[in-house]
């Protein structure tokens, strides 16, 4: 899938998969954007710190999760994933650093992860929620192709409020 960006800001990124010895890179990562963005999040910050050393390796080890992950130099920028255990697939964390938004990055990180779910022959389509509060992710969900499918009233709640999530799908068949 090929996602229109400007060429010069994706200079210097890389995307791919991390492999499982490399947990602590995934883990920082994680709980950067949860720290960030907990409105984006269903898990938060307080439950997932606690998680034991072997549920970030087994993360990146189950063949049933599709991790991609975006790399400037040495540092991991980005990362998203899918749960395909089932069909449709469930795009389950889309997290972009703040200083690497706007630049293409997030978009070329959902390509890498709808391509990898396209390669998948029983699965034809994925979904994911995104809370109204992230206009920038509804857009790049909608040039992606993902379609409103429905709405979840009241199922974001933060300390500034309750938000409604887009419940938004992807068909490849």
């Amino acid at each position: 899938m090929d996602v229109p960006a400007d060429p010069h800001s994706l200079v210097g990124v890389t995307i791919g998969a991390l492999a499982p010895e490399r947990w602590r890179e995934y883990r920082r990562l994680r709980l950067e954007a949860l720290r960030s963005d907990p409105d984006a999040f269903s898990s938060t910050f307080a439950e997932s710190e606690r998680f034991p050393d072997d549920f970030w390796r087994g993360r990146l080890s189950d063949p049933d999760v599709i991790f991609r992950f975006a790399r400037r130099g040495d540092r991991l920028v980005g990362m998203a994933s899918a749960l395909c255990d089932q069909n449709p697939a469930t795009i389950v964390s889309v997290h972009v650093e703040r200083d690497e938004r706007g630049k293409g990055v997030g978009g070329r990180l959902m390509a890498a992860v709808l391509d990898a779910i396209a390669a998948r022959p029983e699965i034809d389509a994925a979904r994911l929620w995104v809370s109204e509060t992230r206009p920038a992710a509804i857009a790049l969900y909608r040039r992606l192709g993902f379609q409103p499918i429905d709405r979840e009233i009241g199922a974001v709640v933060t300390v500034d409020g309750v938000y409604d999530e887009l419940i938004m799908e992807w068909r490849l068949r």
